[in-house]
């Protein structure tokens, strides 16, 4: 089936390390948002695979919940490591988060991620 992670490995969720410095450079936004940010998603896709725990008034974003939730299931560690010379290009077995330029034939294909 590809990469997958096997959970009962990380009980507190799988860690990853985010590389803001570009983001926050091209984006104009602050290192710290952009940790923020990354967080949150990363936390809405914890809600995605623990729908039971929903709340109609949590929007994926931890500072604005009106009750804790405690997960089943967390796939992502609440706690990711912040690393400014964190890359993608030599393999490390880590799962870094971080911007760059892909280098596309036609820049038209849309690509925005890439894992």
């Amino acid at each position: 089936m590809g990469v997958w992670w096997d959970l009962t490995k990380y009980p507190s969720g799988v860690p990853y390390v985010i590389n803001p410095s570009r983001a926050a450079k091209s984006y104009k936004l602050s290192e710290s948002q952009v940790i923020h940010e990354m967080m949150c998603a990363l936390e809405s896709w914890d809600l995605a695979v623990d729908i039971e725990d929903y709340y109609v008034n949590y929007v994926a974003y931890p500072d604005n919940t009106s009750s804790k939730i405690k997960y089943n299931i967390n796939l992502f560690h609440d706690n990711p490591k912040v690393d400014y010379k964190a890359s993608i290009g030599i393999p490390d077995y880590k799962n870094v988060i971080t911007w760059g330029r892909l280098s596309c034939e036609d820049p038209r294909d849309g690509i925005y991620a890439l894992a």
